[in-house]
């Protein structure tokens, strides 16, 4: 079987059979087979299994050895194997039997794990106890580590998602709260001084730390009756084991206080399995077949944990020459793992942030050249919108909207603990104002309550109400006006690395995500929608990363009509494709501030954004073990919801320094010039055959120099387009005309057949299409494979070719368009799922697809129609096309270019005007015939 890092483990499993006679011949056997071993299999690591005997009298009850001549053989082949009884070796005195005989109360030991002394240092926790399956032979179960796995420490502490769910511990939670909101209001009507005196963000931590003890609290106090039991004859069978003596005439009693106890255990494990069981089986029978965690989790393919083996530290070792050569260290310790790739984070933030080359002259004159040509600012209107205090209905509904599921910060406590507050707090408000209202719906709302009461005695007590969204705004416009306390953990965040792509013992090849608090991520959340109302205001328009309104598809799509228009027109230039290296981590704070200044973000605002990073901490975790916490002084933190919108807006000034250079781009029609077009930090620009590269590169040196940022020379691309004699011709001599320098060799030039990926969508002339898609084509067969073990009905098929079909190909379809070969794999792949022939390529369907496709009400299923979802899309895309002229995104005016050329040469349409789409003409009523 798999072992860890590509290795294998052998398991040699015995079931051996009761007669003497049989025994011996079956050892036989085994060791003629295993002298002469098969080429496939390696010789056994471990050997385990029902051996039917035992090798020595301790290991019975009554005591008696058992035949000589089959013990030897068994001895005979461990010795050969080299393989030992390694609990028996660590517990020689011990006592203890898996298999126990109803008719004569004898026990014995015969299943037993014999390992090699490799593995046998490296196994730790047996168990020997009953299956809760009516087995009369106990289950016998060791850990074996393997000795190249990193520790895996214990993490962090969580509050587990069910915990929100009791009612006795969200009660204690609600009364420690109300008590806390109470004490707040009291000091509030003293005065804001009073207020402040109480300290609120050191008496939240505090509540935070009563939830986590109230929790494991719960924990501690809700182990299963059953389990309980079990723990406390298990104690009681040992301690009758460790009594018993050689003679078997005084062992007598104790033997029937076993088999009693033994019998006892085995109803108890058997009435645990089926509780599990039963658990399991109500929860699948109520959630199977609908889309969710449950269905999903028992159909999906199970991967192991991401572990992180090790972690290269390079270091520099001089020569007897003097020369500094590099020489690679690698770091095994989860600890010393953590805390390097907490270092390099920390260090990554000192990269590049002193513009010593330059002086100080110069640097002020590149800072200001970036921030003159920021032209747009907010009103006053805007100002005080954003300087407002954030209010109780903000809370509540960011409270809402927060995604459940998900993994909570440093803290341990889970969005899903503030939503069930919030639904009690809102359900008591209702109950109070039904209650002034004097309805009957309170009437018999009482009668239910008190019924209720009479069947819980912990419901006499009365509910307590606790104001979450009130709590939570005093807590917040504390922070607002004093920024968050030093010693508070308010702003703390732990990181998570996620492998991306190249050699796994780089911590570079890894994506930081910071998880941040619960009660962070409401605050950051209500600043990034008042922020995310007001920023189409002055972010431009070719900035579509999180804005309200623009679309990824709106870039992708003007990518692929600039290439065709390009084409057609013969108009030459080139489309840069950029990258930014460790774009959110390496923003300078102090350039930050000055753009959201520049902008008009009032200063209140800026006050609060400033106090969150200045106590902004993170602690890297690698294998459940934690690093020291490092300052968070330089980027964005990827996880804030409040991270993109600063990005964008500090992006802004080098989309306004391309948009004001001397760079031509292209030009759409008499007015329109196409120059860059970003999606967060993936940056797209369009150059013209007359334009330099090095001028482009000057523009983003320059403003990296300012902002702290840098692009990747060896991860841009570039495309030529146009004529295809211009386009072989860039990337033969490497310029876009002869005038200028050739382009750094580092950059890659694609030439046709070369796909380069733009924002999800592939891009190129002369591009194999069908390649684009193999890949997810596969994808999806197997997903689809390995849900057919599940067994899914006709209902269940559906919803699933939805979930994967649906949702895997739906975005591609949209960004590149799905060729026809594709659209009819992908439905015959639908066809047959969908009456569980995945397998198969020939078979009969007993019902037409079209019948299939149809509506619930006119008899059909309403399967996944791939050919009318693609339609659907291209529809999408035609409505995007046909909306009001300020509202219409950039590859529509394209669209119209290119659907003007296709007017029949025999028109007599002279005007340009009257060869824009119909649908788009604007003609005015009583005008002039002749006019029109």
């Amino acid at each position: 079987m798999p072992w860890k890092q590509s290795s294998k483990i052998t398991i040699l499993g015995i079931y051996a059979p009761n007669d003497t006679e049989e025994q011996i011949k079956f050892w036989d056997e085994l060791t003629e087979r295993l002298e002469h071993p098969d080429p496939i299999h390696n010789k056994p690591d471990i050997m385990l299994g029902d051996f039917n005997m035992v090798e020595g009298s301790i290991d019975r009850e009554p005591q008696r050895l058992d035949n000589q001549s089959v013990t030897e053989r068994l001895q005979n082949i461990k010795e050969n194997l080299r393989l030992q009884d390694s609990w028996q070796n660590d517990n020689p005195a011990t006592k203890e039997f898996t298999y126990y005989q109803k008719s004569s109360g004898s026990q014995s030991r015969i299943d037993r794990i014999y390992l090699t002394e490799a593995l046998g240092r490296h196994c730790h926790s047996w168990e020997n106890r009953h299956s809760g399956l009516g087995s009369d032979h106990k289950l016998l179960t060791v850990r074996i580590e393997n000795k190249g796995t990193p520790h895996i420490g214990r993490g962090r502490w969580q509050m587990p998602h069910n915990a929100t769910e009791n009612k006795h511990l969200i009660r204690e939670i609600k009364k420690r709260g109300a008590i806390i909101l109470q004490q707040f209001r009291e000091a509030k009507d003293k005065g804001a001084g009073a207020l402040h005196a109480l300290d609120p963000q050191q008496t939240h931590e505090c509540f935070k730390k009563f939830i986590k003890f109230k929790t494991q609290e719960y924990l501690r106090a809700t182990v299963p009756k059953v389990q309980r039991y079990i723990e406390a004859k298990e104690t009681e069978l040992k301690t009758i084991i460790e009594q018993l003596t050689p003679e078997a005439e005084q062992n007598r009693d104790l033997r029937v206080q076993m088999t009693v106890i033994e019998e006892e255990l085995s109803a108890l494990y058997t009435q645990k399995h089926n509780m599990i069981r039963n658990n399991v089986m109500t929860k699948y029978w109520i959630e199977s077949e609908t889309i969710g965690k449950t269905w999903i989790n028992a159909n999906k393919e199970v991967r192991p944990k991401e572990t992180i083996y090790r972690l290269k530290r390079p270091t520099n070792l001089q020569t007897s020459a003097g020369t500094q050569i590099e020489h690679t260290e690698y770091v095994t310790r989860s600890d010393e793992m953590a805390n390097l790739a907490a270092r390099y984070h920390d260090d990554l933030q000192k990269v590049d942030i002193d513009n010593s080359n330059e002086s100080l002259s110069e640097q002020q004159r590149l800072r200001e050249q970036a921030f003159s040509l920021i032209n747009r600012t907010l009103d006053s209107d805007d100002q005080e919108y954003l300087k407002k205090d954030i209010t109780e209905e903000e809370i509540a509904a960011n409270i809402r909207h927060l995604a459940t599921g998900k993994s909570p910060g440093p803290d341990g406590i889970p969005v899903e603990l503030y939503k069930t507050l919030l639904r009690d707090s809102e359900q008591y408000k209702a109950k109070e104002k039904t209650q002034e209202d004097g309805t009957a719906l309170h009437q018999i709302l009482r009668k239910i309550e008190n019924q209720a009461a009479n069947e819980d005695p912990d419901m006499d007590e009365e509910e307590p109400h606790f104001n979450i969204t009130e709590y939570l705004q005093i807590l917040y416009n504390d922070i607002h006006e004093f920024g968050p306390n030093s010693d508070s953990c308010f702003a703390e965040g732990w990181m998570c690395l996620l492998y991306k792509k190249g050699d796994r013992t780089d911590i570079a090849n890894y994506r930081p995500i910071t998880v941040l608090n619960s009660d962070y991520k409401i605050l950051t959340r209500a600043m990034t929608t008042r922020l995310g109302n007001i920023a189409g205001k002055i972010i431009h328009p070719d900035q579509a990363g999180f804005m309200k309104g623009w679309h990824i598809e709106d870039h992708t799509d003007l990518v692929h009509m600039l290439m065709h228009l390009c084409e057609t027109k013969e108009i030459n230039g080139a489309i840069v494709c950029l990258d930014q290296e460790k774009a959110y981590d390496r923003i300078n704070h102090t350039y930050l501030w000055e753009v959201l200044h520049r902008f008009g973000v009032p200063q209140r605002f800026i006050d609060l954004v400033q106090s969150l990073y200045s106590q902004a901490h993170t602690r890297v975790i690698i294998n459940g073990v934690q690093s020291n916490p490092y300052k968070v002084t330089r980027g964005v933190r990827q996880g804030d919801p409040l991270s993109c919108l600063l990005f964008n807006l500090a992006i802004e000034p080098l989309a306004e320094s391309l948009r004001n250079s001397n760079l031509k781009g292209i030009q759409i029609g008499d007015s329109q010039r196409l120059i860059a077009s970003l999606f967060a930090d993936d940056t797209t620009v369009y150059l013209s055959e007359s334009d330099d590269v090095a001028e482009l590169f000057e523009t983003l040196t320059n403003w990296c120099k300012v902002s702290g940022a840098k692009f990747n020379k060896n991860k841009t691309e570039i495309i030529p387009i146009g004529s295809p004699q211009y386009r072989n011709l860039t990337s033969t001599r490497r310029s876009l005309n002869e005038a200028h320098k050739p382009i750094d060799n580092s950059i890659r030039i694609s030439t046709n057949g070369d796909a380069t990926r733009i924002l999800g969508a592939w891009v190129g002339y002369k591009i194999d299409e069908i390649s684009i898609w193999n890949k997810l084509l596969d994808e999806i067969n197997n997903i689809l494979r390995q849900w057919e073990k599940g067994r899914p009905t006709l209902e269940g098929r559906r919803l699933i070719v939805a979930m994967y079909i649906a949702g895997k190909t739906q975005f591609l379809t949209r960004v590149q368009g799905m060729p026809k070969q594709i659209e009819d794999r992908l439905q015959s792949l639908i066809n047959r799922f969908m009456w569980g022939k995945v397998n198969e390529w020939k078979y009969i369907p007993t019902i037409r697809s079209t019948i299939l496709t149809g509506q619930i009400e006119s008899g059909g299923r309403k399967s996944l129609d791939i050919a009318a979802r693609n339609e659907a899309i291209d529809i999408i895309r035609v409505k995007t096309y046909l909306k009001a002229n300020k509202q219409r995104p950039t590859w529509t005016r394209l669209a119209d270019e290119i659907i003007s050329l296709a007017v029949n040469s025999r028109s007599n349409a002279k005007d340009p005007d009257a060869r824009t789409n119909t649908f788009l003409q604007d003609v005015k009523p009583g005008s002039n015939i002749e006019e029109v």
